[in-house]
C-alpha cells in the first residue's frame, strides 16, 4: 500500500493529495502549479484535462517555412549602436573606424549578409585561399618512374614468359629443376 504506515492509523486526505504532488512528473507538476485539490477524487477528476494539455504540448508542430531574411543580431554589424549616447568617448581615429561602414542615409550600417544572404557562403573559398600559405612539399609533375616488371620465368621448364600452371611441357618426374 503507498499511504500505509508501520501503524494502521489513516493517513489525511491533504496529506495524500501532497504526496501525489511531490512524486508527480515536473513536467506535469508545473500544470497543476497553483491548483489545491481537495482529495485524491478530485485530482483524478481533474487528470483527464491534464494529460489533454499535456498531449497538446507534446504534440509534433513543423518548424517555420524558410525564408530569405536574415535576423537582426546578423543583419546588422556589431560596431553599429542606435543612440550616440551608448558610444563611449574615443579618439577621433577610433570613433572614425567604428563608423567606417556608416553612411549618413541609414542609422544602422548594414552587414553585406544582410543585403545578400549568399554572402558567407561566396566568401568562405576567398578566406580559405588567404588563410592557407604556400605548400612546404610539392610533388614532381608528371608520373613517377617506374620499375620495368622482372620478367616471369616458368618454375616446370625454366623459359621466359610463362609461369609453371601456364606451361605446354609436361610435368618432370623424379629431377626436378631448380631454377
Amino acid at each position: 500500500m503507498l499511504f500505509s504506515s508501520s501503524t494502521t492509523e489513516e493517513v489525511a486526505d491533504d496529506v495524500k493529495v501532497d504526496r501525489v504532488l511531490r512524486q508527480m512528473h515536473p513536467q506535469l507538476q508545473d500544470l497543476v502549479a497553483g491548483s489545491t485539490f481537495s482529495s485524491l477524487k478530485a485530482l483524478a477528476d481533474v487528470a483527464d484535462g491534464l494529460m489533454e494539455r499535456v498531449r497538446r504540448r507534446l504534440q509534433y508542430r513543423p518548424p517555420p517555412p524558410k525564408t530569405n531574411q536574415v535576423a537582426r543580431d546578423l543583419a546588422y554589424s556589431a560596431h553599429g549602436m542606435p543612440d550616440a549616447m551608448a558610444v563611449p568617448q574615443h579618439s577621433v581615429a577610433v570613433v572614425s573606424a567604428l563608423n567606417a561602414g556608416w553612411t549618413p542615409g541609414c542609422a544602422w550600417p548594414l552587414h553585406p549578409g544582410a543585403v545578400q544572404p549568399s554572402y558567407h557562403r561566396d566568401q568562405w573559398p576567398i578566406i580559405q585561399a588567404q588563410s592557407v600559405g604556400a605548400p612546404t612539399y610539392r610533388p614532381p609533375a608528371g608520373r613517377r618512374p617506374q620499375r620495368a616488371p622482372s620478367p616471369v620465368v616458368c618454375r616446370r621448364c625454366g623459359v621466359l614468359g610463362h609461369i609453371a600452371r601456364n606451361c605446354a611441357s609436361k610435368p618432370r618426374q623424379g629431377n626436378t629443376v631448380c631454377f
